[in-house]
């Protein structure tokens, strides 16, 4: 079953140095939710260890995973270049971040937890169509460079 394609771009310089940026900026978004998952459970086995602690809150899950990536970016002011990049891109960073959890919750000894992602290894993003449409219409809120679609 065909569930996406694989394809390698010859981009020019301009466009090169925009796709290292987007590789650049969700490859920190990916290996801020590893770190964040890891305090999270540093703390979920302190809480555990304590004599106050009194179990899961009502309707909430133990080992629940957050896709919520808007905190790690920062406000426009701090981090200027993360507001550049499209939203699409680190959803879809989000999205691989949560499929290698669920690998590994369903086969542990095969797949590893997601570990940080570092420059030169694997160095790509997820384009989907959802992107794609949007950067059509123009581009809702993202940075559009000239000539970069052309």
């Amino acid at each position: 079953m065909l569930t996406g394609r694989r394809y390698r771009l010859h981009p020019t310089p301009g466009q090169a140095a925009t796709f290292a940026k987007w590789i650049g900026c969700v490859r920190a978004v990916y290996n801020a939710k590893v770190e964040e998952e890891r305090y999270l459970a540093w703390l979920r086995r302190r809480s555990i260890l304590s004599t106050s602690w009194s179990g899961v809150p009502e309707g909430e899950r133990p080992g629940s995973v957050d896709q919520a990536f808007g905190h790690l970016k920062g406000s426009r002011a701090e981090k200027p270049w993360f507001h550049e990049v499209p939203a699409q891109l680190y959803r879809n960073a989000i999205v691989q971040w949560r499929q290698a959890w669920a690998n590994h919750w369903r086969n542990p000894e095969h797949f590893r937890r997601p570990e940080k992602r570092h420059r030169g290894e694997n160095d790509s993003i997820w384009v989907t169509r959802d992107f794609l449409r949007s950067r059509a219409r123009g581009g809702s809120g993202s940075a559009r460079k000239p000539g970069l679609w052309a």
